[in-house]
């Protein structure tokens, strides 16, 4: 008997280690994340955007130290982020205040809490962290727990090796329910996490969107790999505090922007010679006599593209009438994507490309944004964003105007 009892437990170990389900595994990762309170992290982030075809990488340097008394963000950190092209960025929550730091420069904003809560709490969200280790609320190794609705599907999938750690390997996907009333659908929503065999920790995570606009398929990627951990820090913890920025930054109080308005009515639209998606170029002062509707939209712009229909309403009713609709297309590249994308949404009116300056010399910062051109080449309407009050509005003003003519 002395001598089974090795047998037996060389046969039993490996079965509790690898029998465990995906669940407890996230669970457990989940549960090692929370007890890390303070730290320093290294993680390199490959983003690919549903309007991009390109992947993004960056390097982010975070130093970290969670904090339940904070309601507005969960933890302090003094965050360093370094982009593939070569532009650095900084950013220090110290609790009371942010600091948004520009190395290139050596200048900085400073921005208080107790003046500028939302302003804040919005940064800190746009802020890149890894989020499995620094969420608590909201964190993705959590989605197991929360089944009600569309509910996730776990896979085990073979383990791997990692920068020299062993790791489980786990997919969720979710398929929610489609909503046919909505150009806009998600089809999946998925997640592959990597999960160290020894500890548990999370080394990576990818995250993917599968979406259905109109009837353009588009997805996007998200991968974030962890590559250093340090759970110590110096007892000198200045990391969190303004002590931490160099003594030759120019700090300034944030002040809130201010979205510059679209070019008053009465002004002579400014000029533009622009390529077509036909490979061909159009100029706007050879459209002189006709009234003009410039729509300033991209290919993944939700309003955008729920204001397209109206616009292809507006083309089929007023075209024979003297109206010419020009697409103005500041961010998407003429390929295959944005060809067929065209199609889906039955545009049949021209769309011109490569005009990020000419949107910067109309001051465009909101999308859709929309410039009506009278017979002389004077701005006339503007209106930005879409509402079907918009739609309304804007067919009133050019049936009034070309009924007068």
């Amino acid at each position: 008997m002395k001598i089974l009892f090795p047998v037996l437990n060389l046969l039993i170990c490996p079965i509790v280690i690898f029998c465990q389900s995906e669940t407890e595994i996230l669970q457990k990762s989940f549960d090692k994340c929370q007890s890390i309170q303070k730290g320093y992290y290294e993680m390199i982030r490959s983003m690919k955007y549903m309007h991009d075809n390109d992947t993004n990488i960056s390097h982010n340097h975070t130093y970290f130290f969670k904090t339940l008394s904070d309601t507005l963000h969960p933890f302090l950190f003094h965050n360093h982020i370094i982009f593939s092209n070569g532009f650095k960025s900084e950013m220090i929550y110290t609790g009371s205040e942010l600091y948004t730091l520009n190395p290139a420069d050596s200048t900085g904003t400073r921005t208080d809490k107790s003046l500028w809560p939302q302003q804040i709490k919005n940064r800190c969200r746009q802020t890149t962290f890894y989020r499995p280790l620094v969420s608590a609320r909201k964190n993705p190794l959590s989605i197991w727990k929360n089944q009600a609705n569309d509910p996730y599907q776990f896979n085990m999938l073979p383990d791997t090796v990692l920068n020299g750690t062993s790791c489980f390997v786990i997919s969720a996907y979710q398929y929610p329910r489609e909503d046919t009333a909505e150009m806009i659908s998600t089809l999946r929503h998925s997640y592959i996490f990597r999960i160290s065999q020894r500890d548990f920790l999370p080394l990576q995570m990818e995250e993917v969107f599968d979406l259905l606009f109109n009837k353009d398929t588009l997805y996007q990627i998200e991968k974030l790999e962890l590559h250093k951990l340090d759970t110590i820090l110096p007892a000198d913890d200045t990391f969190f505090t303004s002590d931490a920025i160099p003594s030759n930054y120019r700090i300034e109080d944030y002040t809130p922007y201010e979205i510059p308005p679209l070019l008053p009515d009465g002004t002579e639209a400014p000029d533009w010679t622009l390529p077509t998606t036909d490979e061909t170029n159009l100029h706007l002062k050879d459209l002189r006599g006709n009234l003009v509707l410039l729509d300033f939209f991209y290919r993944s712009c939700y309003p955008c593209i729920k204001a397209i229909p109206g616009l292809n309403n507006l083309d089929r009713k007023y075209r024979h009438r003297g109206l010419i609709i020009i697409g103005v297309n500041p961010l998407d590249q003429a390929d295959t994507v944005l060809k067929s994308f065209l199609q889906s949404m039955d545009i049949s009116y021209p769309v011109v490309l490569k005009a990020r300056e000419v949107a910067e010399t109309y001051n465009v910062q909101v999308y859709p944004s929309l410039y009506l051109i009278d017979q002389e080449g004077k701005i006339i309407f503007t209106q930005t964003g879409y509402s079907e009050e918009n739609e309304q509005q804007l067919e009133k003003m050019i049936n009034d105007y070309l009924k007068n003519k």
